[in-house]
């Protein structure tokens, strides 16, 4: 089923709800690393921040699908945007590293928003259309985070966090405001079932059910898990590393930051497809983790700017 015009305020509102959340992921680092008191352990705490969103995520996101099944996936997105937007403000407004702990889980609480939005494409097209509505929900995400961190920085630069938060709040919350008011329901809401016991367990659980049914996709699991866990350890690091070595600054960081995301849009958007036709899945893989190992692997030899911009480049080629 063709929406036309209904599917723009969902792309809008991912969009900005992205590009507010690429504004934070540029200041936070070195933000959190001010507030931490004095005699306290800077990286733990700053890990400890920064992974309190997605572990917040990780417990509540499968429960706000299963509400979205039964009860619809207009009403959670816009609620998780509204929730993800206050949580900007809260970051706006901190003045302590429990004001910055709290903004960060309530982060969480909101962030199945762009699983909701990617849900509510899937029940509103067919088979033929999904594909390519997936990819404009994908492109959207994409674009808050190649504008996102340069913003942030420059926000950052000129009027301090409270600006970045208030900036980012305003445009998720405007975001949500546009779905409220142009977002149809979903025509699959209407008619839509409770799911059974077993499907409902496991939809509110971490989804652990899955690989018990399929034990096939444990050791593929088991390498994501891992891989995302190096990746993550970029998140806390990043920004001091090279404020520590270069003296470099927010707005600096979220330059980097948008290059990397443009290089990312470049990389998966174009030449992935072209080497995906040509190499076998399983070749892929295993060339994109050895990549993405030989990148993290630089970071710690990084003395001049290129050496710390290059491990990058082979982290997007791997991603």
């Amino acid at each position: 089923m063709r929406i036309g015009k209904a599917e723009t305020p969902l792309l809008a509102a991912v969009f900005l709800d992205l590009l507010g959340f690429g504004m934070i992921v540029a200041d936070i680092q070195l933000l959190a690393e001010s507030m931490v008191p004095k005699g306290w352990p800077v990286g733990v705490i700053v890990g400890t921040l920064l992974a309190s969103t997605f572990v917040t995520q990780l417990i509540v996101s499968p429960r706000w699908g299963t509400y979205s099944d039964q009860n619809g996936r207009k009403r959670v997105v816009v609620v998780c945007t509204v929730i993800s937007g206050f949580a900007m403000f809260s970051y706006g407004l901190a003045n302590s590293i429990w004001i910055l702990l709290f903004s960060r889980i309530l982060s969480g609480f909101g962030a199945a928003n762009v699983a909701i939005a990617q849900a509510y494409i899937s029940d509103i097209y067919n088979t033929d259309e999904r594909t390519a509505a997936l990819g404009r929900i994908g492109a959207a995400l994409s674009a808050g985070l190649v504008i996102g961190p340069p913003l942030g920085g420059f926000l950052s630069a000129t009027g301090g966090h409270l600006l970045v938060g208030l900036t980012a709040g305003a445009a998720s919350l405007f975001g949500a405001l546009w779905m409220s008011l142009g977002l149809p329901q979903a025509p699959a809401e209407a008619n839509a079932t409770k799911p059974g016991k077993d499907a409902a367990k496991r939809s509110s659980g971490l989804g652990l059910g899955l690989l018990r049914e399929l034990p096939e996709l444990r050791p593929l699991m088991l390498i994501a898990v891992v891989a995302w866990l190096s990746l993550a350890t970029l998140e806390g690091t990043f920004a001091r590393l090279i404020s520590h070595l270069f003296h470099y600054d927010q707005r600096h960081f979220g330059v980097i930051f948008g290059y990397e995301s443009i290089l990312g849009v470049a990389v998966q958007g174009v030449i992935l497809g072209w080497i995906a036709s040509r190499v076998r899945p399983t070749l892929l893989l295993r060339f994109s983790y050895l990549s993405q190992g030989l990148g993290l692997a630089l970071n710690p030899f990084a003395g001049l700017l290129m050496p710390a911009v290059a491990p990058f480049v082979v982290l997007i080629v791997a991603s």
